[in-house]
C-alpha cells in the first residue's frame, strides 16, 4: 500500500522544507511541495489524491488567500497557515470549509500542525 500524500503550499522555502522533512520522517507521509498557487495547480492537475494540504494564506501569486478557494473547489481538506493573526481575516477563512487556521509564528505553532494532522489521520475512520 502506498503512503498517503500531503501537499504543502508555502512560499517560505526553509519552512516548507522543515515541515516536509518532519512529515516524511515522523509521520511517514509522502509530501509534495509547491511555492506558489501556479505550482499547486500543476500538482493538483496530476490527479494525485491528497489526504490534506497545508496552505500559506499569502503567496506571491495569490496574496489574498486565493489558494484556499482553489483547494476547496478541488475538495482537498486544508489547514491554513498564516504569519499574521488578523482576527477579521481569521474569521473570514474559518467560515470557509477548512480544517483549521494556524499561526506559523514559532516552532510550537508548527508542532501543533503535526499533532493536528496525526490526530486527523488516526481518527478519520471514526464516525460520530
Amino acid at each position: 500500500m502506498s503512503k498517503e500524500k500531503i501537499l504543502i503550499v508555502e512560499d517560505n522555502k526553509a519552512l516548507s522544507k522543515l515541515i516536509a522533512k518532519k512529515m516524511e520522517t515522523h509521520l511517514n507521509f509522502d509530501v509534495d511541495v509547491a511555492h506558489s498557487l501556479a505550482e499547486a495547480k500543476v500538482l493538483i492537475g496530476k490527479e494525485v489524491k491528497y489526504f490534506i494540504a497545508l496552505l500559506d494564506l499569502n503567496l506571491p501569486d495569490a496574496p489574498d488567500g486565493e489558494v484556499v478557494d482553489f483547494m476547496i473547489e478541488k475538495k482537498v481538506p486544508s489547514i491554513i497557515l498564516t504569519g499574521s493573526m488578523d482576527t477579521q481575516t481569521r474569521d473570514k477563512i474559518l467560515k470557509k470549509d477548512v480544517i483549521d487556521y494556524v499561526y506559523k509564528g514559532n516552532m510550537e505553532d508548527v508542532n501543533y500542525i503535526f499533532t493536528l494532522i496525526e490526530r486527523l489521520h488516526k481518527n478519520r475512520e471514526i464516525k460520530v
